[in-house]
């Protein structure tokens, strides 16, 4: 997971955009309720997208269907596709904000449309995400159940490590486990609001899961390491690619992590790594 800076699109301005494209009846709901959007716009902004602080406005069916409907015209080949393209382009490296590991390619609802309609094209709602990670947030909302989720245009993300990893190596095998920590550089309410995406979308599993591959990617290298100059020697390449990771993508990258955690693990380094 990662921050990001909140897009600095003038909200009413894109929905008034959006509306002269829309057929003439749909047009006229969405006019007729134009103070209310405008309203629940600057509450959005005023309470950093927390749904706890936000409730859905009064509106009819008929008009929460045509406001969820104005999303269509941000489709590839629509009217203001240019608008999702905006959205997309801004995530790092191409990386989904929440996982950053798979290649970005939708957009999700941070406070979800179908419960929270009036959002549904403020560009401040819209993150840059991965199909996989859009699916598992799906409809939770910030206050679903109690539960707040992080927002990554309003929570940032601690410079100090929050993400670690242990190596844990056995007679026959080498997993990793991934967790979260709090330090002194987050709020308690911050740092809940992290835990409890991190935990929806099972990226504890899913870094597991892709630490194997980069690491069997890395086999090689290591052995002929090993046999060159000894665990010492692992150990140091480990610690230069946890640097070179830190510094390109961050102290909580998934890859800085687990490099750290492989340095720190002397049986790893001292051939554990073949168990693989």
């Amino acid at each position: 997971m990662y921050s990001l800076d909140p897009p600095t699109r003038d909200g009413i301005e894109d929905f008034d955009s959006i509306v002269a494209r829309r057929n003439n009846d749909a047009a006229v709901l969405l006019n007729g309720n134009r103070g209310d959007i405008a309203a629940a716009y600057g509450n959005y902004l005023t309470h950093s997208g927390n749904g706890i602080l936000l409730h859905p406005i009064d509106i009819g069916g008929d008009v929460a269907g045509e406001l969820r409907a104005n999303f269509r015209l941000l489709d590839k080949g629509s009217s203001h596709s240019f608008l999702r393209d905006e959205i997309l382009s801004s995530a790092r490296f191409d990386a989904c904000t929440y996982c950053n590991f798979t290649t970005v390619d939708t957009i999700d609802h941070a406070l979800p449309r179908a419960a929270y309609p009036e959002y549904s094209v403020l560009a401040q709602n819209l993150v840059p995400s991965c199909g996989p990670c859009n699916r598992k947030k799906g409809d939770h909302c910030f206050h679903s159940s109690g539960v707040n989720l992080m927002h990554p245009y309003f929570v940032e993300m601690p410079g100090d490590p929050i993400l670690f990893a242990d190596v844990l190596v056995t007679e026959t095998q080498v997993t990793w486990q991934f967790y979260l920590q709090q330090n002194s550089s987050i709020s308690g309410a911050d740092f809940a609001t992290i835990e409890n995406l991190f935990n929806l979308l099972g990226l504890a599993t899913f870094y597991r899961q892709i630490s194997v591959g980069d690491i069997i990617d890395r086999k090689g290298h290591l052995d002929a390491l090993d046999q060159a100059g000894g665990a010492g020697q692992v150990e140091r390449y480990l610690h230069l690619e946890a640097e070179s990771s830190r510094k390109s993508r961050g102290e909580n990258y998934w890859k800085t992590a687990l490099l750290r955690a492989c340095v720190r693990c002397t049986e790893f380094c001292d051939g554990g790594f073949r168990r693989l």
